[in-house]
């Protein structure tokens, strides 16, 4: 290897060194350049880069601000030292020796001037204040408060985002319609259940006395209602809760005896008497059918579900029924009328 090549391998190597070091107050451009023209590759101090030639490889415009050595342009540029020093576009300002607390906001910059304008509470007010590069640095100053600014992303015309538009409490409000259906029908019913008697293992349902056919409405009580068909749960209606399409709402079934399987008393039990009722065997048809209980709450229609015995039971008899009939309710057309099931609660002076 020469001695030429030699020298120039250690310049590279020296400089390469030097460029890792910030803020040193490095070399004056003119030398940089010279020994990009020896070595023969760009070499940098931690800013731009200049070629064999002379030229800036990647060159810095008086509104970017780089890191590192900062060319004699750079220095001399009002825009650039403006920008390094924090006002950008967009950016809070206010004068430094003013007795009035108006805040400005940075609009653009024109050349070496920049336009400011007022603000009240967000919005730009006044007639554009232009002020030079160079007068911004010496008369104003960043603003390190905070500032009032309209609510991002809302207007009543345009993006009202409206909670009436809302989907969550769309399905909120329709739930809780189902819920007071569904509370009125129980609460209705619930005095056929001084005739019941229950048993468990496995799950039996008698009367104590006989009813004639039509005459035993027994109705659900849940407070669980979803979007999908869980196991046992029953359709009460297609709601609108957002989206194109109407939606099918299920109640499910919720039953908690008053005492577990290990004899101690459940916290919260729930007894009711419908979900309690069991199914019949396949291809019988049982001695309860499902039918429909019209609940209007509001807006809103709620089919509760409720069992009714098609036959005459006598006293002891097993309620049973067929709960592959449950696919169908929305689709049934026969609605118990409570009007007539309060005369005959009253005529069994069950009320």
């Amino acid at each position: 290897m020469c001695l030429q090549s030699v020298l120039q391998a250690q310049i590279a190597d020296t400089c390469t060194i030097l460029a890792d070091v910030p803020n040193v107050g490095g070399p004056p451009q003119v030398f940089m350049t010279e020994v990009s023209k020896k070595v023969g590759r760009p070499i940098a101090f931690k800013g731009d880069a200049v070629d064999g030639t002379g030229t800036a490889a990647a060159s810095s415009s008086g509104a970017t601000v780089t890191e590192g050595l900062e060319t004699v342009e750079q220095m001399q540029s009002p825009v650039f030292q403006a920008h390094k020093a924090g006002f950008t576009v967009g950016t809070h300002v206010v004068m430094k020796e003013s007795e009035e607390a108006m805040v400005w906001i940075v609009k653009r910059y024109d050349g070496a001037n920049v336009v400011l304008l007022k603000q009240d509470k967000g919005f730009d007010t006044g007639t554009p204040e232009v002020v030079e590069a160079s007068m911004l640095l010496d008369k104003w100053k960043l603003y390190k408060g905070t500032v009032t600014i309209p609510l991002q992303g809302w207007d009543f015309d345009e993006t009202p985002h409206s909670p009436l538009d809302s989907e969550i409490w769309k399905y909120e409000c329709v739930k809780g319609a189902i819920q007071l259906g569904v509370r009125q029908t129980f609460k209705a019913m619930y005095p056929v259940t001084k005739d019941i008697q229950m048993f468990v293992r496995p799950n039996i349902v008698k009367v104590k006395s006989k009813w004639e056919a039509g005459e035993l409405v027994v109705a659900p009580a849940t407070y669980k209602i979803d979007r999908k068909e869980t196991t046992g749960a029953i359709a009460c209606g297609r709601f609108d809760i957002g989206g194109k399409d109407l939606t099918t709402l299920y109640l499910a079934p919720t039953f908690t005896p008053p005492v577990n399987a290990k004899g101690e008393a459940n916290k919260l039990p729930w007894v009711s008497v419908f979900w309690h009722i069991p199914g019949t065997d396949k291809g019988r048809k049982g001695n309860m059918a499902l039918k429909v209980a019209l609940q209007q709450i509001g807006d809103v229609s709620v089919k509760v579900p409720v069992l009714v015995n098609t036959k005459v039971v006598d006293a002891g008899a097993e309620l049973c029924w067929d709960k592959s009939s449950a696919k169908g309710v929305i689709g049934i057309r026969t609605h118990v009328d409570n009007g007539e099931c309060q005369k005959c609660f009253k005529r069994r002076k069950l009320v």
